[in-house]
């Protein structure tokens, strides 16, 4: 079931790549950013053939949030300790 789903899934970024994981497992892929504002970012991964785009929009600097399909995924900044 979705609900069970959610809040399990870990983002990562660093400079060129964005890093996910889910109980357990994980994957990385690398991106760029084609567009930015004081609030929003456009980012571009996958190859030339299958290039795919996510809009990550940041209500608080601790927060972000994107459209996974028809719902809304939040993540919040979590501590390095």
């Amino acid at each position: 079931m979705l609900l069970d789903s959610l809040g399990k899934l870990v983002q990562r970024y660093t400079s060129k790549r964005s890093y996910a994981g889910f109980e357990g497992s994980g994957s990385w892929a690398q991106y760029r950013v084609l567009w930015e504002s004081k609030d929003c970012l456009f980012l571009v991964y996958g190859t030339k053939k299958d290039e795919r785009g996510l809009l990550l929009t940041f209500p608080s600097p601790s927060q972000y949030w994107v459209h996974v399909g028809r719902y809304v995924e939040y993540f919040s900044k979590q501590s390095d300790a």
